[in-house]
């Protein structure tokens, strides 16, 4: 029969002494209790002590007054179980009183746990409901399936909606006063009858009302009819401008602010976002801002590897403590390339135990660029500062001299900066100074003091002597006072020349130079009588020379003239080869007196059309070669810092050879520009003729240096020489690019005139 109960069945006696004991306890008490029915047996206090201590009271006080009026036991209590925590017991059992005064209570415990625990949520579900309810600001009406109100009810402080009196009755539809609204309205009405469920708003009595409608079913689920619920929006809508104001507001000033103004939140997950300033911060690690506002997790990963370890422990030191975060890190950008990112935050615990962040995110990339060229620069300067062969010494606006290169130290004698570190006043023991002429220079007359009262030294010679080592040599000073960026003097430097050796050498160079001013002006008389014989030696060749061949050719042309006749074919063409050969040797004396004249003419530079002059000089060779077509191209071309009448010579000679040199090509192309040539502008003159091999290049401008046979193409093979010289005296140069058979290009600079 006990185990057929689903419970405990006992019988427990509380004797006269009050002790308590379990004079039978059935075996459901190790499944149900955890404990063996010896356990509880010998001593019931066993038992006692695991009732709940919230409970304990209220159980003793109906044990005794059952006991007191022999009354049926009844009680819920909490009992701790020894394996599985606490549970719920419910007990019912009648007391008996014994002959000798003691009292026995025969029963049954059963587990309530499961019971408790579903009332308990039962509950507390309830009691969410009723609070629910008691905050919705709302109304809450049916209607039948011909859409008539069937009731209303207002539940919270400010009912919305249908008002209770008159309505019941009333076409819903009839309370909705905007036609477009109540089309809407009939809509949402009519999917509701269907097993639907939707929403419409509606201005109620100046209010913003939410209307949410749904079937209203009987138990069975069959639709009768509608159920509306009006929620009041107004304060959420009012809230939500005034928000949306603020938040606005919030944007325009966190736009004024240098970098970009933002929240991060660590949640309690550990996950991450960025719930304000997301499109701010956007730019700076290429996220979407609509990913950064719900997750910020890719942001960690484009952090510089060497950085990730530290950027994250200052993040969770700073979420532990509350106290400010602070860092600099590099994050790769969306460009690929590494910046440099400057935090400033102040962290707040959330209600749920996450972490937010407020502060701003800079990119400090051209700073960090800055700072890194700065130590670099600094670097350096000290590296040139100690590498110097001159001396520099730099003191301080209060006269105290603060650092010397090492070749300053070496130049005065010192081995240690540590013991010339001192003021000006140290050194007048140490140092004298004295003129080139021998004047004792007074201490304020030295080169420090002078700087530092304002003056500014240019190569300032002074003999020096060391008073304790004896040693004499002459420095040069130089020398002002550093100013910052505002102009205010912060130190005085001094730069030191040992110019001793350069003292004696232009003592000994005086000598020299008297010497040969001497020498020089032996050598111009020299030059002037030279010259003179060079002029006579001109003419003479001029004349005499010419003559001869005036005479051959006069002869020649008389002999054709008046005996042509009698002369045989072979005859004549050998007198015009006599004739042809007068007329080359006249053109090259011409040539050779002129390149002869160029080594002294004076050159006469101005500025000069460039493309003038190239038009006179085609328009001329147009009219030598009448039965040629020339195709020529003339780009815009620069002016030029020559001699005109030179210029003109050497653009005549080439652009001679290229109408020369292209005779044979079908169709002859010229072509006359310029390109850069390291600032400088450089006049080219192409063309297609028959080119010349590069092998040769440095014997073409030599003065009777020619590439082709005198019989293929005329010429004395001095042309290209002048052109040489012309521009060499004008300080430029002249070069060639050519293949044979290709044509020939010649490139020629001219050095502008100093102004």
């Amino acid at each position: 029969m006990a185990s057929s109960v689903p419970g405990v069945l006992h019988a427990l006696r509380i004797g006269t002494d009050g002790n308590t004991s379990f004079t039978w306890i059935s075996e459901s008490a190790r499944d149900i209790l955890g404990l063996a029915p010896h356990e509880l047996s010998a001593d019931g206090s066993a038992f006692i002590r695991r009732i709940h201590e919230l409970d304990a009271a209220r159980v003793a006080s109906s044990v005794a007054l059952s006991m007191r009026e022999l009354s049926a036991w009844t009680c819920e209590f909490r009992w701790l179980h020894p394996s599985r925590g606490v549970i719920w017991l419910e007990g019912r059992s009648c007391p008996r009183r014994l002959p000798e005064g003691a009292t026995i209570w025969h029963g049954v415990l059963w587990e309530v746990t499961d019971r408790k625990n579903t009332e308990t949520s039962l509950r507390d579900r309830e009691q969410r409901l009723r609070l629910l309810l008691d905050q919705l600001a709302a109304s809450i009406w049916t209607t039948d399936a011909a859409l008539a109100v069937t009731s209303v009810s207002g539940l919270g402080d400010r009912p919305v909606g249908p008002n209770r009196e008159g309505l019941v009755g009333r076409n819903v539809l009839e309370l909705v006063p905007d036609p477009a609204t109540r089309a809407r309205a009939a809509e949402i009405y009519r999917r509701a009858l269907a097993g639907d469920t939707g929403a419409f708003d509606v201005l109620h009595e100046g209010r913003d009302v939410r209307c949410l409608i749904s079937p209203f079913r009987e138990a069975d689920g069959t639709i009768v009819g509608t159920l509306g619920i009006g929620f009041d929006l107004s304060e959420q809508r009012n809230t939500e401008r005034t928000l949306a104001a603020e938040r606005d507001r919030m944007e325009k000033i966190a736009g004024t602010i240098p970098g970009a103004v933002h929240s991060f939140r660590l949640r309690p997950d550990g996950t991450t976002c960025m719930p304000f300033g997301a499109e701010r911060v956007s730019p700076l690690f290429g996220i979407p801002a609509e990913e950064l506002l719900h997750d910020a997790s890719r942001v960690r990963a484009l952090i510089h590897p060497d950085d990730q370890e530290i950027v994250t422990r200052a993040v969770e030191h700073s979420a532990r403590t509350l106290e400010p975060w602070h860092q600099e890190y590099r994050s790769l950008r969306a460009d690929g390339t590494y910046g440099w990112l400057e935090g400033h935050s102040v962290p707040l615990r959330d209600p749920d135990g996450g972490t937010t962040w407020h502060g701003t995110l800079t990119d400090v990339t051209e700073r960090k660029l800055a700072e890194q060229t700065l130590r670099e620069s600094q670097a350096q300067l000290r590296t040139t500062f100690a590498q110097l062969s001159e001396g520099v010494v730099v003191c301080r606006l209060d006269g105290t001299i603060d650092d010397w290169n090492p070749a300053a130290l070496a130049m005065h004698g010192f081995t240690d900066l540590a013991e010339c570190r001192a003021g000006l006043e140290h050194f007048l023991d140490v140092f004298e100074l004295r003129t080139l002429s021998g004047d004792r220079v007074p201490a304020d007359a030295w080169p420090f003091a002078r700087i530092l009262r304002g003056e500014t030294l240019h190569g300032l010679d002074l003999r020096i002597r060391h008073l304790r080592l004896g040693w004499e040599k002459t420095f040069r000073y130089t020398g002002s006072l550093a100013r910052d960026e505002r102009g205010r003097p912060v130190l005085a430097v001094v730069h030191v020349s040992d110019v001793t050796a350069d003292r004696r050498h232009e003592e000994e160079i005086l000598a020299l130079n008297a010497e040969l001013e001497e020498r020089v002006r032996d050598r111009t008389a020299e030059l002037i009588e030279a010259n003179a014989e060079l002029e006579a030696f001109s003419y003479s060749v001029s004349h005499d020379l010419r003559a001869p061949l005036r005479t051959i050719d006069g002869f020649a042309q008389a002999l054709i003239e008046d005996h042509g006749h009698l002369l045989s074919a072979e005859a004549r063409r050998l007198v015009d080869v006599m004739r042809k050969g007068a007329c080359d040797m006249g053109r090259l004396i011409d040539d050779l007196l002129a390149f002869a004249q160029l080594g002294r003419r004076e050159i006469r530079r101005q500025v000069v059309d460039t493309h003038a002059i190239v038009a006179r000089c085609l328009r001329q060779l147009d009219d030598l070669h009448r039965d040629r077509k020339v195709h020529c191209t003339v780009h815009a071309l620069p002016a030029s810092d020559a001699d005109p009448a030179l210029l003109a010579q050497v653009w005549s000679n080439l652009l001679g050879n290229a109408y020369k040199y292209t005779r044979d090509a079908s169709p002859a192309v010229i072509e006359i520009g310029f390109h850069d040539e390291q600032g400088i502008p450089a006049f080219f003159v192409r063309d297609n003729g028959i080119g010349f091999d590069m092998r040769y290049l440095d014997k073409i401008f030599g003065v009777f240096q020619r590439l082709q046979r005198q019989e293929d193409f005329e010429g004395t093979g001095v042309g290209l020489a002048i052109v040489h010289r012309i521009i060499t005296r004008h300080g430029g140069r002249i070069w060639a690019e050519s293949r044979l058979g290709h044509g020939a290009t010649f490139h020629f600079t001219l050095q502008p005139h100093p102004a």
